[in-house]
């Protein structure tokens, strides 16, 4: 936590004080409450798909792709990552979710190591 100052030793006790700690939980917890009601999920001609709780929708919201409580392609599209880094999320979130957690990683270092060569030109 680190050494606080006089103020915020008494903002800490009387309770109305956050260290940065909590501050960077509180901050982050709001961000994904807020991706999860912005994205909604739609069908290809604009109707409402949502999905229910505890059903399995392979196609739609694959269970592999939601734990965690925000779909992978949610957080990719929010975070706008191009086809590189959003495959490199997708195979590292997947990971020990599907048939062979090796494998999805060695995707991911691959996604990853081609966006690093991209970048450096080469």
């Amino acid at each position: 936590m680190g050494i606080l100052t006089d103020y915020e030793k008494v903002r800490a006790a009387a309770g109305s004080y956050l260290t940065g700690d909590q501050y960077k939980e509180q901050q982050a917890a709001k961000q994904q409450e807020e991706i999860r009601r912005a994205v909604p999920k739609f069908e290809a001609d604009g109707q409402y798909i949502g999905m229910l709780a505890g059903k399995n929708d392979p196609v739609n919201s694959p269970s592999h792709y939601t734990s965690g409580g925000i779909e992978t392609i949610d957080f990719i599209e929010a975070k706008k990552l191009n086809y590189n880094l959003g495959n490199t999320v997708k195979y590292i979130t997947r990971a020990g979710k599907k048939d062979n957690t090796i494998q999805d990683l060695e995707k991911a270092a691959w996604y990853l190591a081609r966006e690093i060569k991209t970048l450096k030109g080469n």
